[in-house]
């Protein structure tokens, strides 16, 4: 799933990036109709495609700790891992290519950029903004908070039966429930702040006065939200130690000691100290 998000966002930003900097360096679009249309499609549909992405990674490490038997029937089922890959795609593809069936429209958005057309003031448009606030921002923003609820409730849970051990392996989970509540809240709180304020924008553009927002309202909101596409793989790599070491390797820096690594080892050099400073005090007293 991570894969296949991955890839969502490298045609977000090999498609949608190239245009929409050539046309911010042209301060216009200069792709024609057919080219707002085109990226209007490639956009939407990442867009789209990201966040159900998202929701399904949520839910997947929800099952991973309520049920992990199963899970990993489930995790090791190809068929399966297909079947929600499909649907993640799926999912984008449809309310990328409605607006093209007449049931809302792409359009201009300000000088250098194109989306669905917030402004358009008709029963089909409302409709089918009114869908998509509901099943591409609504639904997968409750689902997501549930799924990361539900995981930091079950590690707070467990960790309370080792509330009274100070041993290492105690530590250890200890560490875990930080970093997981951490990564965990990161990925909710990224998703909320780049889309609501997109999602707000439109919702008011459809139903209240459009012509009222200023440009800068409008446009800020929307190069917000296309900044997901910059900060999805940057969190899941910083979120992942394994991702992490991958990356390191890439760059050069596989010797570079991760975070918990240091602190394990101070751990040990303060254990080692103090069992030397024991072992003298034994010495001493028999002495």
């Amino acid at each position: 799933m991570l894969m296949s998000l991955a890839i969502s966002d490298g045609v977000m930003a090999l498609i949608g990036g190239t245009m929409y900097t050539i046309s911010s360096f042209h301060n216009k679009w200069p792709f024609k109709y057919q080219g707002c249309v085109f990226y209007g499609v490639v956009v939407f549909l990442t867009g789209c495609t990201d966040i159900t992405h998202l929701t399904a990674i949520a839910l997947d490490r929800m099952f991973a700790i309520a049920s992990p038997i199963r899970y990993r029937a489930w995790a090791h089922n190809r068929n399966l891992t297909i079947f929600v890959l499909t649907i993640c795609w799926l999912h984008g593809l449809v309310w990328a290519v409605l607006p093209l069936t007449g049931l809302s429209s792409y359009a201009y958005e300000g000088e250098t950029s194109c989306s669905i057309d917030w402004l358009r003031d008709d029963t089909a448009s409302r409709t089918y903004i009114m869908l998509i606030f509901l099943f591409v921002y609504l639904i997968p923003n409750i689902l997501m908070l549930i799924a990361y609820g539900f995981i930091f409730i079950t590690i707070k849970t467990v960790n309370k039966r080792f509330a009274g051990d100070h041993s290492a392996a105690s530590r250890k989970k200890r560490d875990m429930e930080i970093r997981l509540a951490i990564n965990f809240s990161l990925v909710y709180v990224v998703y909320m702040l780049v889309w609501t304020p997109y999602a707000i924008v439109s919702f008011v553009g459809a139903f209240g006065d459009g012509a009222a927002i200023p440009m800068a309202a409008r446009g800020i909101p929307a190069v917000l939200a296309k900044c997901s596409f910059v900060l999805n793989p940057l969190l899941y790599v910083a979120s992942n130690k394994d991702h992490r070491k991958k990356m390191k390797t890439f760059l050069g820096l596989s010797h570079a000691v991760e975070p918990e690594e240091s602190k394990e080892l101070n751990r040990q050099s303060r254990d080692k100290g103090n069992t030397g400073e024991s072992s003298e005090k034994s010495r001493t007293s028999e002495h």
